[in-house]
């Protein structure tokens, strides 16, 4: 059976799912597919830096209001680090300085340093990444001549899997939760190795239940490439209604759901179509947080 195409509700509406290429930006990517899709206005989720790879993730129309529920899945990258130099911009981009005198560290100890990165960590974004600092992103902040950092954020590393280790070169398959820098990682291995170390490529290649496998260039994506809500959202917690619940629901109204058994926020259901999102405000009780689309 092939894909449904996202249901209109005034214009092509839904997720695409694109493989990145090097080169572009994120938001270049976007309006590109954007035009061949002829959407008035779309976004994506989580930003690939230009000498990144994979997948990126377009929203049009309704998918906009569930964005954040698609960016706070977890990120599966493959990344080659290289060891023995640092970069001003932590990548591939640099400006690049050599490590002079850096030892090559041993399999052993390339992973006893890893381990040092698992779990819940504090982390300091790159010094060129878009986080604001004091009202203006900390990229702009640099190019102008600031030498001021971001203050450390809490992030989660599940998993640090060593693909290939060949100095200088250091592949590996990283596991990690929303607004985790890899560059960052990178930067932080290469200090704790004492060696230095920057990112020189890397590859998005999974965001939550989304692949690149199932990913197209955007010169390969046509409106039957347009994922329905109800296909992408099919993982997230759900509270299924019959019709009649709707119009209070829609009201602002509590309702009351017998059995029902979600506990946290959740995707509201109607007749197998997405209809917004809802929130617990007692056992069994539902109010509505916003709209995502009719059942028409």
């Amino acid at each position: 059976m092939g894909r449904r195409r996202g249901r209109k509700r005034g214009g092509v509406e839904g997720v695409v799912v694109i493989d990145k290429p090097v080169g572009p930006t994120s938001r270049a990517v976007v309006d590109d597919v954007s035009r061949r899709l002829g959407l008035a206005s779309a976004g994506h989720c989580g930003t690939l830096d230009p000498l990144a790879s994979g997948l990126l993730v377009l929203v049009a129309g309704a998918a906009t209001r569930v964005q954040d529920l698609l960016v706070r899945g977890r990120k599966i990258y493959s990344v080659t680090i290289r060891l023995g130099a640092r970069s001003a911009t932590d990548d591939a981009e640099g400006p690049i300085e050599v490590v002079v005198g850096a030892q090559p560290p041993t399999e052993a100890e390339v992973g006893q340093a890893l381990s040092a990165f698992l779990g819940d960590i504090q982390q300091v974004p790159p010094r060129y990444s878009a986080v604001h600092v004091r009202g203006r992103r900390l990229h702009e902040r640099t190019r102008a001549g600031e030498e001021v950092d971001a203050p450390p954020r809490s992030v989660r590393i599940d998993a640090l899997e060593v693909c290939e280790y060949a100095w200088p070169l250091l592949r590996l398959r990283v596991t990690c939760g929303p607004g985790t820098y890899v560059r960052s990682l990178a930067r932080d291995l290469g200090r704790r190795l004492g060696t230095g170390g920057f990112v020189e490529t890397l590859r998005r290649e999974a965001s939550g239940s989304l692949d690149v496998a199932s990913a197209k260039t955007p010169e390969e994506i046509s409106p039957a490439d347009v994922l329905p809500l109800e296909e992408v959202l099919r993982h997230e917690p759900a509270l299924r209604v019959e019709k009649e619940l709707l119009s209070p629901l829609m009201q602002g109204r509590v309702v009351q759901v017998p059995d029902a058994q979600l506990d946290v926020e959740g995707i509201l259901w109607c007749e197998e179509k997405v209809i917004a999102r809802v929130v617990p405000v007692g056992i069994g009780a539902y109010r509505m947080k916003r709209l995502i689309a009719s059942l028409c």
